[in-house]
């Protein structure tokens, strides 16, 4: 199903699965624009943006001492 990134990010368990990168699709034909709801979902997350496509975000976990 397109345009549900953010619902299906909400059902991670966070605590146990910290995904060193994560590529959310922010822009979908034929659906609108989700990169407000993205970009305010991971401001408040340890994720930094790191490069932007015509239609992805790429975050990376800056938790990760690794990187």
């Amino acid at each position: 199903m397109e345009g549900l990134e953010i619902e299906v990010w909400q059902t991670l368990d966070y605590e146990k699965h910290r995904p060193r990168v994560v590529v959310m699709e922010f822009q979908t034909f034929g659906l609108g624009d989700s990169s407000s709801e993205i970009r305010d979902v991971f401001a408040k997350l340890p994720y930094k943006l790191v490069y932007t496509t015509c239609t992805n975000f790429i975050f990376v976990n800056t938790e990760d001492n690794d990187l």
